[in-house]
C-alpha cells in the first residue's frame, strides 16, 4: 500500500511539472500569420494557383517552413504544423509561386525569381501575431523575357 501511495505522488508530481515547465510536443511556439501578396503596388486578385512560403533565415532547424495558399483576393494565413497556426518568431525569406494557366499555357503573375527565397529579395521578421503583413513583388525591366499578363477577374490574359 505504501508503494501505491509513492507511485501517486510521483505521478502527480511529474504531471505538474510537465504542466508547469510546458512540455509537449517539442514544437516551437506560433504566431497568427496573416496578410495580402502585392504586385506592383496592388493587391493580387483574379484566378490563378498561389502559395506563399516562409524560410527562417537564422535557425533553419527551427521547424519546417510555413506555407499559405495566396487566396483570389491576394491574402493569405500561414501554416506550420496545423491549419493557420502561423509560424514562429525570426527572420524569413519569402518565396511566391503564383501561376495562372489558361489554354495549356503557363503565365508567371509574378516575375519567377520569386519562387526562390535566396533570390526573392523578400525579408520578414515575425515578432507575435500578425494580421496585416503585406508582401509585395515588382515587375521589372529584368523581368522582361516573361510575359506579364493582364490580372483580371475572368481569368483571361
Amino acid at each position: 500500500m505504501k508503494n501505491a501511495f509513492s507511485l501517486c505522488i510521483f505521478a502527480l508530481s511529474a504531471f505538474l511539472f510537465m504542466s508547469a515547465t510546458g512540455c509537449g510536443d517539442g514544437r516551437p511556439r506560433c504566431y497568427p500569420v496573416q496578410g495580402v501578396v502585392q504586385v506592383d503596388g496592388k493587391p493580387l486578385t483574379g484566378e490563378f494557383d498561389g502559395t506563399i512560403r516562409f524560410i527562417h533565415v537564422t535557425d533553419t532547424q527551427k521547424g519546417r517552413p510555413a506555407t499559405g495558399k495566396i487566396g483570389p483576393d491576394g491574402r493569405f494565413s500561414l501554416t506550420s504544423y496545423k491549419d493557420n497556426d502561423g509560424c514562429p518568431k525570426g527572420k524569413y525569406q519569402v518565396e511566391l509561386i503564383v501561376l495562372r494557366y489558361n489554354k495549356n499555357k503557363t503565365y508567371y503573375l509574378v516575375p519567377p525569381r520569386y519562387e526562390n527565397h535566396a533570390t526573392s529579395g523578400i525579408e520578414v521578421e515575425i515578432t507575435g501575431k500578425t494580421t496585416d503583413l503585406t508582401i509585395s513583388a515588382e515587375w521589372t525591366p529584368k523581368d522582361s523575357a516573361y510575359k506579364k499578363p493582364i490580372i483580371g477577374s475572368d481569368g483571361a490574359s
